[in-house]
């Protein structure tokens, strides 16, 4: 009855936790209940030994070895991670896009929720928690004062007056005209770029000191179904998973860049970040991350090392290197 009594606190517990902690608890609740099976079992085979012991200790460990699967699937598909400099830490919640930048870490979940990281805002680490922000939006982009998204219809909105005091912003989601299906900001100049549900390419114009959220889009050559734009340039991906570099548009270039897509054939990517000081971050199609850090205004051939972990979507950070996935 003990053991029972105790299994069945672990589970209830586990129901208000995050992943990690529900996957630690509902481990406990597991080997309570076998220990008392075995047990069980041991009684019942020293009356009657004609108990077939062996098979049916083999039936309870295939059925616990189902439920152990199923307890870490829990915690590895619908976690997010934060890269710590040397490793991956795990952290609570479960987000379908994630972005970082001067203004904090933001995601948006499956269902469209918007959240905010509390502590992330100009911080670098894991921050506390995640604090639901109203609105729904499919994707998000993280400036230095301001964060964009796309709604599920195609809609694009801004949310300003981001600031230390209020990270989330003083008002609601305010919409621009067009649409898009994806969009991404320079945490460092609030420069936006966008893709269509087409693939087709635009760059907010009139983006300036004065006015962080422009006038208007202006369409850029090419087709992608990813896009980045960061300090080491803009990058983005196409729907055969190739990778490019729109020509000159490294930060230290002075000259506007061209719309001039150079494409790079040694792997195939999912998804690609440009971040700060020549770093760039992707994901495979096989979910393998990978870093480059020798981006410069005279090189845009990046020398890729993997790093351990598995990823479907990664964001680098033009403020402080932080990297979440």
């Amino acid at each position: 009855n003990a053991e029972y009594m105790g299994s069945l606190f672990y589970f209830v517990i586990g129901v208000f936790v995050d992943n990690q902690k529900r996957c630690v608890l509902y481990l406990y609740a597991l080997i309570s209940i076998t220990n008392l099976e075995l047990n069980l079992l041991y009684l019942r085979h020293k009356f009657d030994k004609s108990t077939p012991v062996a098979a049916t200790i083999m039936n309870r460990f295939q059925y616990r070895a189902l439920i152990v699967t199923i307890v870490f699937a829990q915690l590895f598909i619908s976690g997010n991670a934060y890269y710590s400099g040397s490793d991956w830490q795990l952290i609570d919640g479960g987000l379908s896009h994630v972005d970082v930048g001067r203004a904090g870490v933001w995601g948006v979940n499956a269902a469209n929720n918007i959240f905010y990281r509390v502590g992330t805002y100009e911080k670098a680490g894991a921050g506390t928690r995640w604090q639901l922000v109203d609105g729904s939006l499919k994707n998000i982009a993280v400036g230095h004062d301001i964060v964009w998204g796309i709604h599920p219809s195609g809609g694009i909105y801004y949310r300003g007056n981001v600031s230390e005091t209020t990270p989330t912003g003083e008002s609601g989601w305010n919409q621009v005209a067009g649409g898009l299906a994806l969009i991404t900001v320079n945490s460092i100049d609030n420069g936006v770029y966008g893709i269509n549900a087409g693939g087709q390419i635009f760059q907010r114009a009139g983006i300036s000191c004065a006015d962080n959220v422009g006038t208007g889009w202006t369409v850029i050559a090419g087709g992608l179904s990813y896009i980045s734009y960061g300090y080491s340039g803009v990058w983005g991906v196409n729907t055969a998973n190739t990778y490019f570099y729109l020509d000159k548009s490294f930060r230290c270039n002075t000259l506007e860049p061209t719309p001039l897509w150079i494409s790079k054939l040694e792997l195939k990517l999912r998804t690609i970040s440009s971040g700060a000081n020549g770093v760039l971050w992707a994901t495979g199609v096989d979910d393998k991350i990978y870093e480059a850090d020798n981006i410069s205004c005279d090189n845009q051939n990046p020398v890729w090392k993997q790093v351990a972990g598995g990823l479907r979507q990664i964001s680098v950070s033009n403020y402080n290197g932080e990297v979440w996935g």
